[in-house]
């Protein structure tokens, strides 16, 4: 606008005032032309707002030289205004504030959204550095102002992050820097900075963080954790001469939980399990550092196993407590939908120092001690001892001799008779399996057979057993030893393959067999495990012609009404009953009633284990077939038995028992 000083009426200056109080024309730029030359009239004109002030007469080329200068600067003006709308939005988007503290009177400028980050409010009053450092978090606070006073000191940027404690009772995380501006003397005379909100970087970072610590099904800590807590265990009890005991659990038949109701179940399970874990590892076992929460010393490492880190216990019976507590809080049902699942653990306990020096071998040995608790029985814990970790690495030097003996053919059968109480006859032999290793020395089936199962090995071992019996007793008969009948044992995983009988059938024709002569002993647990399927392997192994036996009955979990639902020719008595039917009253009740239920059901009686003449004349008289035991003969080789079979009378009893 341009204007006369001497307008009628308002006049210029006046006219120049009233334009600066209406906001809309505060930045106008006005060109006042006056008459006036003293400094009072002109400083005047430039109190109300006047942009420019020229005197009369007026030069036209002069005036319009200064228009055109006034509305270059004007345009600049509003793109300098946008430039720093722009920035503040960017900067508001970015959550960044600008500040700057004068030293001289401690007044800080600083944008708006330096308010909105420290969430001032206008009852707060002016901003301050007291102000700011009341909103610090407590426990950063005294750090950052020695850190901050100590590097802007010598004129150090100033680089970092902290917390915020809002009044709401919320966090923030923010990221401050700050630079010292120095005088001519070098010393500051102001500080300049900026802070940027961070606190959805630090959680995305701290999401990261516990997805790379914690087992995401449980919340657990997992594996890398817990190797790495363990390290600063092991490191504190080095220095401090203490005790660090871990447990290592894992679930009994949680396979068959998975297997059978889901693994939607299977998982609910598993964090049921976490969460009592946690409940029963409590802060005064010392179970964690007393400043480390409970929750730490629990870790998953993977499908059904978990551990438990002792870092400060007085005793190893400390660590049995803990064990203890853990299989009776496992005891209790578990409700997963509407399933009531029962889950054991079998629990390995190590001890530094004593049963290692290291994490991995701590981590080893505890693995064994669970391993020697599964082989007890389950639900159980062991500690580890030297003697277990022998029994480890036997174990694994069986596994790879046994892989080897099945394709060097160094295994051997042994053949223990089978006697008929009335007739004195040899009716026939239980295949026994046997294994001399030059280096382990002789293993009996129960060294290896269990092995043999976990490790699929029992379907190979089963089918060189039942050829090598049948080609024996094909060979005993060419040699005019009757109708000796081979007992061959198998294992209920091998029950279950689906080329069992296809096996038989092929093996009989091979050797030469007579079907009859083969009789197939089965325990209890192989009638229990899938019911159906075992009754159908049964019914076609009895279409082709061969006999089945129920053997070591009465120490299984089923009961006297197999004998009837199942396809069996024939029971064993367990030596159990036997070795005390004599002087024990209950045994002999027991081994009388199986006897005569059995006869009723006209099945065939072998007691097993027989040893003295008392015994046999106990079974005699009270009507069990046949007897097989120490008191006729030891389980013999081939040559050795076919001797006694050339010196016996063999064959079936002549009639029927009555």
């Amino acid at each position: 606008m341009v204007a006369d000083a001497g307008l009628p009426g308002v006049g210029g200056v006046a006219l120049c005032e009233r334009m600066r109080r209406d906001p809309r024309l505060a930045e106008t730029p006005f060109l006042l032309v006056a008459d006036f030359d003293d400094a009072e009239s002109i400083r005047r004109a430039y109190d109300a707002g006047a942009t420019e002030v020229i005197r009369k007469p007026v030069h036209w080329l002069i005036l319009m030289h200064r228009v055109r200068s006034m509305l270059q600067a004007l345009s600049n003006r509003d793109a300098l205004r946008r430039s720093r709308a722009r920035l503040a939005n960017l900067q508001r988007l970015a959550r960044v504030a600008n500040w700057e503290v004068d030293l001289a009177d401690g007044r800080i400028r600083s944008t708006e959204e330096l308010r909105s980050l420290f969430d001032l409010r206008p009852e707060d009053g002016p901003v301050t550095p007291q102000l700011l450092l009341s909103r610090i978090h407590s426990d950063d606070r005294e750090e950052l102002r020695r850190f901050a006073e100590e590097r802007l000191r010598v004129g150090k940027s100033v680089s970092l992050d902290t917390r915020l404690s809002l009044p709401d009772g919320s966090e923030r995380f923010v990221h401050a820097q700050a630079q010292a501006v120095l005088g001519d003397d070098g010393r500051p005379v102001r500080i300049t900075g900026t802070v940027q909100d961070i606190t959805e970087r630090k959680r995305a970072e701290e999401q990261v963080r516990f997805f790379a610590y914690h087992d995401s099904l449980t919340g657990l800590t997992n594996r890398r954790s817990f190797v790495e807590r363990l390290k600063e265990a092991l490191a504190q009890a080095h220095r401090h001469g203490r005790l660090v005991g871990m447990l290592f659990l894992d679930l009994d038949n949680f396979k068959r939980i998975n297997d059978t109701l889901g693994h939607s179940v299977g998982d609910e399970l598993l964090r049921g399990v976490a969460e009592r874990l946690v409940q029963c590892t409590r802060q005064t076992d010392y179970v964690a550092r007393r400043e480390a929460p409970r929750e730490r010393a629990v870790s998953r490492l993977g499908g059904d196993e978990f551990t438990v880190l002792l870092s400060e216990i007085a005793s190893t019976e400390d660590a049995a407590r803990v064990a203890e507590r853990i299989i009776d809080v496992l005891r209790e049902p578990l409700f997963v939908g509407r399933h009531e699942l029962i889950i054991g653990a079998s629990i390995g306990i190590t001890v530094y120092p004593l049963d290692g020096q290291d994490v991995e071998t701590l981590l080893r040995n505890a693995d064994t001690a669970m391993y020697q608790a599964k082989e007890k029985g389950k639900n159980n814990y062991q500690f580890f001892a030297e003697a277990m970790n022998a029994a480890a690495l036997k174990r694994m030097a069986i596994e790879r001799k046994l892989r080897r003996a099945l394709e060097t053919d160094v295994l051997q059968l042994y053949y223990q008779p089978q006697r008929d109480f009335r007739t004195g006859r040899v009716t026939g032999v239980e295949a026994l399996l046997r294994w001399q290793d030059p280096e382990l020395g002789i293993l009996s089936p129960a060294e290896f057979i269990p092995l043999a199962e976990e490790t699929g090995l029992i379907v190979p071992l089963g089918e060189w057993v039942l050829r090598q019996a049948c080609r024996q007793a094909a060979a005993w008969r060419k040699q005019g030893f009757g109708r000796i009948r081979v007992a061959v044992n198998v294992s209920p995983l091998h029950l279950k393959h689906d080329s069992l009988v296809k096996h038989l059938v092929r093996t009989l024709w091979d050797t030469g067999m007579d079907a009859s002569c083969l009789e197939i002993e089965i325990t209890e647990n192989a009638l229990i495990q899938g019911q159906e399927a075992v009754v159908k392997v049964l019914e076609e192994m009895k279409r082709i012609g061969v006999s089945v036996a129920l053997d070591d009955f009465g120490t299984g979990y089923s009961s006297l009404s197999y004998l009837k639902r199942f396809p069996v020719d024939a029971v064993k008595i367990d030596r159990s009953f036997v070795r005390d039917l004599v002087v024990d009253s209950d045994d002999a009740a027991i081994t009388a009633a199986i006897i005569s239920i059995a006869r009723n059901l006209r099945l065939r009686v072998i007691a097993e284990g027989v040893e003295t003449q008392a015994q046999s004349r106990f079974l005699a008289e009270h009507g069990c077939d046949e007897m097989q035991g120490f008191l006729f003969s030891p389980p013999l080789t081939a040559q050795a038995a076919g001797e006694l079979l050339r010196s016996s009378p063999t064959g079936p009893p002549q009639t029927e028992p009555s």
